[in-house]
């Protein structure tokens, strides 16, 4: 048997690791610290270092600011409380005083509202029976001031208008059923303004210009009607009597109606 000699291997025997240096050691192990720091800083291990002083009294600073906000804000919470309380000590107090205090508040409340101003002409009324308010008074720009004919009091609910649907109901509409419509809103309205012996007069009227019209088979469907029932009772005493003008009554009617909602205006702001 013949051997053969053994070839060298191909790939050359992988070199040895050359020493470092003494600069390249410290680089390596500050990569290795800083690589640490870093994992420890994500896990919540350890605390940051600082460089000087300065910097670490800069840093307990603002934690006490951080500490002291949180201790004062319930405080600055609750502030507003005593004083509601004690505003609700002297309402009780007021309401538990004798009866000679109260009665004597209630002369003196008597005598500063003789003393107000009377209203404008506008404001006559209200709020069922004034006229629209007054967008000049709202912004502060009224010129008229006490002689204005818009209302200057404060209006919760905005009076509804009728749309077209609705007006073309009047039109459809017959003079007995229009009038009785109209009559029953006036009615429940008076009532529920607490008004209606002072708004007799005006009833009075609608109730006996209703009696002279024979009473007609309605051609608007149901629905129409109380549509527009729903209609009238968003709206003002007022603007509910000032309709008749859309429908086609004896002009004596209308001006004898004008006059009596202008005394009932008069009344209710005296």
């Amino acid at each position: 048997m013949v051997h053969l000699p053994r070839r060298a291997a191909s790939v050359p025997p992988r070199p040895s690791a050359e020493p470092l240096c003494a600069a390249q050691e410290q680089e390596v192990e500050d990569g290795r610290y800083v690589q640490s720091l870093q994992r420890k800083l994500e896990l919540g291990h350890v605390a940051l270092e600082f460089d000087c002083p300065a910097q670490q009294q800069e840093a307990e600073d603002g934690r006490y600011v951080q500490s002291l906000q949180k201790k004062l804000e319930p405080i600055f919470a609750c502030k507003a409380e005593p004083q509601k309380a004690d505003e609700y000590e002297e309402s009780t107090a007021e309401t538990n005083a004798p009866s000679e205090e109260i009665t004597s508040e209630g002369e003196s409340s008597e005598m500063s509202a003789e003393d107000k101003p009377k209203c404008n002409p506008g404001s006559a009324g209200h709020p069922e029976l004034c006229r629209r308010p007054c967008i000049y008074f709202a912004l502060g720009q009224c010129i008229n001031l006490a002689d204005c004919n818009f209302c200057h009091l404060p209006h919760n609910n905005r009076s509804a208008t009728l749309d077209k649907n609705q007006r073309q109901v009047i039109k459809e509409m017959s003079q007995h059923e229009f009038l009785s419509v109209v009559t029953r809103c006036l009615q429940s309205k008076a009532v529920e303004g607490g008004f209606e012996l002072e708004a007799q007069d005006v009833l009075q009227l609608f109730k006996a210009q209703l009696g002279q019209l024979r009473a007609t088979p309605s051609k608007v469907p149901k629905t129409k009607v109380m549509n527009f029932e729903k209609a009238l009772a968003r709206m003002t005493f007022f603007s509910v009597a000032s309709l008749t003008s859309r429908v086609n009554l004896s002009s004596d009617f209308i001006d004898t109606c004008k006059e009596r909602v202008v005394s009932l205006r008069q009344r209710l702001a005296e």
